[in-house]
């Protein structure tokens, strides 16, 4: 694994590949929550339980709305961090 940092080429198949597998990743978890047994979620009423998603949501409002939301709560946007 021997590499040069100069070496663009090199360094942008690494991360190309590694782009590749993470979405793969990704791809194989939605696949998983749809078909395969669900997700665990630890928000669930009484401690945790496994949900199927049944309901996917594929519009780019929400997905990002979700990304830009503040995680802590309350107002504020993380983007604006």
């Amino acid at each position: 694994f021997g590499y040069v940092w100069k070496g663009r080429n090199k360094l942008t198949t690494i991360l190309g590949i590694h782009l590749i597998l993470l979405g793969l990743g990704a791809f194989l978890l939605v696949f998983k929550a749809l078909y395969f047994g669900g997700v665990y979620d630890t928000w669930a009423p009484g401690g945790g339980d496994v949900r199927k998603i049944t309901n996917l949501t594929l519009s780019p409002s929400v997905i990002f709305g979700y990304l830009l939301k503040s995680p802590f709560g309350g107002e504020g946007w993380i983007g604006s961090v």
